[in-house]
């Protein structure tokens, strides 16, 4: 091999080691894996609906613009059906129950309530599985004078708030306050009733 050969090889070997230090070794470089965010649907709360209710309800009457007292609260139960429909978070339908409200007044004229029908719209807002709403709408029952005894129609308007919350996909529960503003006619003379009513709700969505 020539000296020419020989010093030409070691020019370009020193060269290429030159060049490799100067750069560096460059790892290659690996992507972490992008995951696309997994979508949380809502609680739909459209459709229909039935449940039971229990709770307390008292209030005052007030006979002729005469006579007033305040009744003696008692347990309210009854049972209740109805349908929504949801508009994003709006929800809005009605509702239809029956309720035994339970109270009594004690002194003259001793009144006892029986069974009342409740029809009502609601109106609520919905932030996933918890909806609050308030109410609005017609009361109607027999209230029975115990000293006569006479029956007596009493209607008049409803109206309240509430909060519901799904405890899973079908089944829920929640309290709600109603107030109700009852009239009567007895022997010629009107009766007046303000009841409220605090009650605990449980129900099914179909």
């Amino acid at each position: 091999m020539t000296k020419f050969t020989i010093s030409t090889a070691a020019v370009m070997l020193a060269a290429m080691t030159t060049t490799a230090f100067a750069g560096g070794y460059v790892a290659p470089v690996t992507e972490a894996p992008v995951y696309a965010p997994v979508a949380v649907r809502a609680h739909d709360w459209s459709g229909a609906y039935v449940g039971l209710k229990a709770g307390q309800t008292s209030g005052d009457w007030d006979y002729n613009n005469f006579l007033t007292g305040t009744l003696d609260s008692g347990t309210t139960i009854g049972g209740f059906a109805g349908y929504n429909m949801q508009r994003g978070n709006l929800v809005y339908g009605a509702e239809i129950g029956l309720t035994h409200l339970g109270v009594t007044a004690p002194t003259y004229p001793t009144l006892e309530f029986g069974n009342v029908l409740e029809i009502k719209g609601r109106l609520g807002y919905a932030m996933d599985r918890v909806m609050v709403y308030g109410t609005l709408g017609y009361m109607s029952g027999t209230i029975t004078d115990t000293s006569g005894p006479t029956d007596y129609d009493a209607n008049g308007m409803t109206y309240g708030l509430g909060a519901e919350f799904m405890l899973t996909d079908r089944i829920f529960a929640g309290l709600e306050y109603q107030r109700a503003a009852l009239t009567g006619t007895y022997m010629a003379n009107e009766v007046a009733v303000d009841l409220d009513t605090v009650a605990l709700r449980v129900g099914f969505q179909f």
